[in-house]
């Protein structure tokens, strides 16, 4: 069955300084879109545009930027959308976008893809591990533990979010919320989002790979090589558990030293830097495991998914999203966040039986995070809110 939307869909992003999951999810779902036949277009900004201006214009930018108001504006007169999608708007385009695309009279959808409406760096994480006291709350903690790139610049984070909350911009704009997991709905609740406008449709891949065969008994990691991410506990497991194989590190980021000295140091590490997406690809589908040792909260991990897509296991940190995410036949395979040992034992476990998981695994793309499922997602969500009913699943 085809599931195309009435109406023209306009995707709204602010493209970040530093490659992330959300842009590639935002590509990717456009590319996916296109390649459906839908009547899509994507009005894009840039981060780095505002190296070029003073720390007081990108102050005030960032918390209402009347150009991109008026940009916006006059693409929403050009294309005439029926739905207006919003995922990233953080600082460049900044909360006004919202305002200006419901005075056009068009139906607002915004992603959720992180928790920066309620937290200053946007991961709920501080000091090497989960952190809530801003929630809810005026961000004093965040501010003074300089939780945005300094003292000031989280000043002027925490004056936007102040601002826009007095003005009910995102619950007074917006007709429907996008969350990444059922789990993190609850958060977006005690951070002011209303229950009953929010809905849940998960990340995907395009195009979609083949199930592969797991031709080695290798372990990947892709992704940042931060502190947030795990690499200092996936480091450590290694350094506890001599039985552990061949480990495979794709990504650059802060802790690149950390990685490059303990990939000399032990020659069962490999760390290759920033591959492109096929090599990466190919990668993953090589490795028996992939490991995402985060801790911190993820909201629809990428290369879960690619993992998933190419029937490649998944071990994982035991956070709820990843639970709900992974299923039951592979929630055997989570490990207590940050504890490394416990990581290595999984692992040896994980490894033993990953050649009969690897069809589980596929078997889990298919049913949550296929193409046919998001398009389906999409179109339900988009139509109900282009009628303007309730239709859309909550």
């Amino acid at each position: 069955m085809e599931h195309k939307p009435r109406g023209k869909i306009l995707l709204v992003h602010a493209f970040y300084q530093q490659r992330g999951g959300e842009d590639v999810a935002v590509e990717t779902e456009l590319a996916l879109m296109l390649n459906a036949g839908w009547d899509v277009q994507l009005f894009a900004a840039h981060n780095n545009e505002l190296k070029s201006k003073s720390a007081f214009a990108v102050a005030a930018n960032t918390i209402w930027s009347s150009d991109s108001a008026r940009k916006l504006a006059e693409a929403i007169d050009r294309e005439q959308p029926s739905v207006v999608h919003f995922h990233n708007t953080f600082p460049i385009l900044s909360p006004a976008v919202f305002r200006v695309a419901k005075r056009k009279g068009v139906r607002v959808i915004a992603t959720l893809h992180n928790y920066r409406l309620g937290c200053l760096n946007g991961t709920l994480f501080r000091d090497g591990s989960v952190c809530h006291k801003c929630l809810g709350k005026v961000p004093i903690s965040g501010i003074i533990r300089g939780c945005y790139r300094g003292r000031a610049e989280s000043a002027v984070l925490a004056a936007t979010i102040q601002t826009h909350r007095a003005l009910s911009t995102y619950q007074s704009n917006v007709d429907k919320f996008i969350t990444l997991s059922e789990w993190s709905r609850h958060i977006y609740e005690q951070i002011g989002i209303p229950s009953g406008k929010m809905t849940t449709k998960v990340n995907t891949v395009f195009p979609e790979p083949t199930i592969s065969v797991g031709a080695t008994r290798k372990v990947a990691f892709v992704g940042r090589l931060s502190e947030e991410k795990g690499i200092r506990i996936l480091l450590d497991a290694w350094t506890l558990c001599a039985g552990l194989p061949e480990l495979e590190i794709i990504g650059d980021g802060p802790l690149a030293g950390l990685v490059d000295q303990s990939a000399k140091d032990d020659p069962r590490i490999t760390w290759h830097g920033a591959l492109d997406k096929p090599a990466s690809q190919r990668m993953i589908g090589d490795c028996a495991l992939v490991v995402i040792p985060s801790v911190c909260y993820e909201g629809c991990s990428m290369v879960m998914i690619e993992a998933l897509a190419q029937g490649t296991p998944v071990v994982a940190a035991s956070f709820d999203s990843f639970r709900e995410h992974l299923g039951e036949v592979l929630s055997d395979l989570l490990f207590e966040p940050g504890n490394p040992f416990d990581l290595s034992q999984v692992l040896v476990r994980a490894l033993s039986r990953a050649p009969d998981l690897r069809q589980a695994a596929r078997s889990r793309y298919e049913e949550r995070f296929s193409n046919a499922v998001t398009l389906a997602t999409l179109e339900s969500i988009y139509s109900g809110a282009a009628s303007g009913s309730a239709d859309a699943p909550a």
